[in-house]
């Protein structure tokens, strides 16, 4: 909101900016207390007072996209803009929606703009690569992706996933080969994430390339001491590449490592579906079936 004589000025761009973020973090971790058609009253009895203020207009829209109303939406984008010519949060929203609504040749005309007035904008970067691998343009998807995530302030394993499974959806080996690389990339900056080694064993699975997945999730179990996860992914990664008596043994393994959490830890749901799972892969093992490895496109 804006500030008083008696507070330090931020500037609009800033403020705009800040409270975009504030906004899009209550929706997003429940943060907010009303409903969405709740604080979008609220703001139109302050836009009643300040009817010159872009940055409400500018939050009521990201309320409106929050709630697919495109319209509307568009409407607040285009008054707030209006009003404050200059507020790229307001393009970036503008193409944000343009994108979620399946108008992806205007998103990436709305950020093609953004960029071109401010060339190290990394969200229109990595909006505009969602925009054109809608498109499907892989390829040139993956550029903006490049572009946008060594500027990016505070990336998430999303962003890095995102990026390769964009590289995957290529069916191409060279292109796991870079979706796996990027992902080490992700893990160099993030840190050790599960999802990041999930999904890097799973491209070299679909790769082909079993012993390197194998290799990863070995240091996984020393790294995490036994963790289920990891014992019960080996399992299935041995399992799937058609070596049953390494998998049997590693879903053994997962058994007894089961067996040594305590009883009423067992009884969760969780580590009861795991069990059910483990036994049930052993069965099919032992009873000389087994299941081919899939090509993982999204998970």
């Amino acid at each position: 909101m804006r500030t008083s004589s008696t507070t330090v000025h931020v500037p609009m761009q800033r403020r705009c900016v800040i409270a975009v973020t504030f906004l899009w973090c209550s929706l997003c971790c429940g943060w907010a207390h009303l409903e969405i058609e709740e604080q979008i009253a609220a703001i139109t009895l302050q836009l009643e007072e300040k009817p010159d203020d872009p940055d409400l207009y500018l939050q009521r829209a990201e309320l409106h996209r929050f709630h697919k109303d495109w319209k509307l939406a568009s409407a607040d984008y285009g008054q707030a803009e209006k009003l404050d010519p200059k507020l790229t949060a307001v393009r970036l929203g503008r193409g944000r929606m343009l994108l979620e609504s399946g108008e992806f040749e205007s998103a990436k005309s709305t950020l093609d703009g953004v960029l071109k007035e401010k060339p190290d904008e990394a969200q229109a970067f990595f909006l505009r690569g969602r925009a054109v691998a809608k498109l499907g343009r892989a390829r040139e998807a993956v550029r903006d992706f490049d572009s946008a995530l060594p500027i990016m302030h505070r990336p998430t394993a999303e962003h890095y996933l995102e990026r390769a499974r964009t590289l995957v959806g290529m069916k191409d080996i060279e292109a796991n080969a870079e979706a796996i690389r990027g992902i080490e990339q992700g893990i160099a900056r993030l840190g050790s994430l599960n999802t990041l080694h999930r999904y890097a064993a799973e491209i070299e699975v679909a790769s082909g390339h079993t012993d390197e997945a194998i290799a990863r999730i070995d240091a996984l179990v020393v790294k995490t001491k036994g963790h289920l996860e990891w014992l019960k992914m080996r399992a299935d990664v041995l399992a799937d590449s058609g070596r049953c008596e390494e998998a049997a043994q590693a879903y053994k393994e997962c058994l007894a490592k089961i067996d040594q959490i305590p009883a009423h830890r067992q009884a969760v749901p969780l580590i009861v579906k795991l069990k059910l799972q483990t036994e049930a892969a052993i069965d099919k093992l032992t009873s000389g079936r087994s299941d081919k490895a899939e090509i993982p496109s999204h998970h």
